[in-house]
């Protein structure tokens, strides 16, 4: 159980059941617990939805959130059995339009799981045409945190990428939410390398299994935050396979970014020296110099793929001179890269800064095209 927040009213009304929501893997799925004996029950999903989110509950009725990769959310309403939640399937009434986006009918999705030797799950997740007339460009999106998890509610921006004629892979590496908590703690001191290797062989397999739609030739990189810092490591340690490169705030030198972060202790736990509850004692070369070697600036020097940079000046969680210091690198080594400065914060969330990154990463992309 990990969800973020309850609905304001979220209980039955005999007190004895409490309704959530929680990421399952790479879905988001709504669940009764059962007080009186501890017992958790699935509830049944809404027509055409891959998993819903918990909205309000009210006396014996319940609102959800309908959710699909290839369609916007929908609202359903149902009417539950306290007695007998676990039995009885909730009949879903839809509240909303059937709206289907054009062109959203041709998409279709995948889900392959993976299971390496210490038996924990990870698992990616694509988007593709179904009747593609020639290979599909696949962009590659791995989530930041790293402790967050790509999960099958709809996102503008893979509607946007798929009408422009790409497919877009999410992967959910060791370390994300949704897996449990062994998986959880495993990516500590292991950042830049399992969750890196996981996301590069999970694309790997999805290009082979789908090798009639996806072109390996075409493979594109994008990510955020943690997610920048994986696509940045991608490129830099697997200079041949990707295409070009395009990243938000991307964390690029836990070392520099350390003294600067609003969130110093996260560059101490994921780089496995501590809790950051002793922070006097990392100001030693050596624990720099540890920060220093799960970073991607240690493979700038192997960069091969354009890279664009979108950043957002006044951001305190990984600041912009990360991104200003990879700029530089790529430069000395003669890498075609752009950098662009908004006046916005970590999530560049601001509607016209969002819609102008997204713009100005596929034109980036584009180019890698011709």
């Amino acid at each position: 159980m990990y969800n973020q927040s309850f609905p304001e009213r979220c209980w039955s009304s005999d007190g004895k059941l409490v309704f959530f929501t929680t990421p399952c893997k790479s879905s988001v799925q709504s669940y009764a617990l059962v007080l009186d004996s501890f017992k958790v029950h699935k509830l049944s999903l809404p027509d055409g939805c891959t998993g819903s989110v918990v909205l309000d509950v009210f006396q014996d009725l319940i609102l959800v959130c309908g959710v699909s990769l290839t369609r916007p959310d929908q609202l359903f309403i149902g009417r539950f059995d306290p007695a007998r939640v676990n039995e009885a399937p909730i009949q879903w009434k839809r509240l909303s339009g059937n709206n289907v986006l054009p062109s959203a009918h041709s998409l279709a999705t995948d889900v392959l799981s993976f299971k390496p030797e210490d038996d924990m799950e990870y698992e990616a997740s694509l988007v593709f045409p179904k009747n593609a007339s020639k290979k599909t460009p696949l962009i590659v999106v791995p989530h930041g945190g790293p402790h967050a998890v790509s999960t099958d509610q709809f996102k503008s921006e893979v509607y946007f990428f798929s009408q422009l004629g790409y497919a877009v892979l999410f992967v959910n590496y060791r370390g994300s939410t949704g897996f449990g908590e062994k998986s959880l703690y495993s990516l500590l001191g292991k950042v830049g390398v399992q969750d890196v290797q996981e996301v590069h062989h999970a694309t790997v397999q999805m290009v082979e299994k789908h090798s009639e739609v996806l072109d390996k030739e075409l493979v594109f990189l994008f990510g955020g935050s943690h997610g920048g810092f994986l696509v940045t490591h991608l490129s830099g340690q697997y200079p041949d396979f990707y295409r070009a490169v395009s990243t938000r705030n991307p964390v690029i030198d836990m070392a520099s970014m350390f003294p600067i972060t609003d969130i110093a202790d996260w560059t101490i736990v994921e780089s496995g020296l501590g809790d950051g509850s002793e922070l006097e004692n990392l100001l030693e070369p050596q624990s720099f110099s540890r920060m220093w070697e799960f970073s991607p600036i240690r493979y700038a020097k192997h960069v091969k793929a354009p890279t664009l940079l979108l950043v957002g000046k006044v951001d305190r969680r990984v600041p912009p001179t990360q991104s200003i210091e990879y700029y530089r690198a790529l430069q000395l080594s003669g890498i075609k890269t752009r950098m662009i400065l908004y006046e916005d914060c970590h999530s560049l969330s601001q509607v016209p800064v969002d819609t102008d990154a997204l713009i100005n990463t596929v034109l980036w992309f584009q180019e890698s095209l011709q």
